[in-house]
């Protein structure tokens, strides 16, 4: 995936190589969060969001936050500790090794 320098500014930012905590989540401005549409699967900024809802198909009740690309399984499991309601990664295997672990 090539990201744009505005997306690797956001990922130095925000996730740096810490891993991720109830705090840290809470600090990113909802400018720069991203959310997933559970029915057509977009994935929207909040600038995106016309009214909160998703500019496709106006769903509103249903839009995630969206961890993106977690590779690192220690990480992988504290986000599911903290109820990332959307993952999205390239090892989908170990992904839900975590899920099943964490008994969900």
């Amino acid at each position: 995936m090539r990201w744009t320098n505005e997306q690797q500014a956001l990922i130095v930012k925000y996730r740096g190589t810490n891993a991720p905590s109830p705090t840290l989540l809470t600090r990113i401005p909802e400018g720069d969060r991203r959310y997933k549409c559970p029915v057509c699967h977009l994935v929207l900024s909040s600038a995106d969001l016309i009214e909160g809802r998703c500019p496709v198909c106006g769903e509103s009740a249903g839009l995630r936050i969206m961890s993106w690309h977690e590779e690192r399984e220690p990480v992988m499991r504290q986000l599911v500790a903290l109820g990332i309601e959307d993952l999205c990664t390239n090892d989908p295997a170990m992904t839900q090794r975590v899920i099943d672990a964490a008994g969900h």
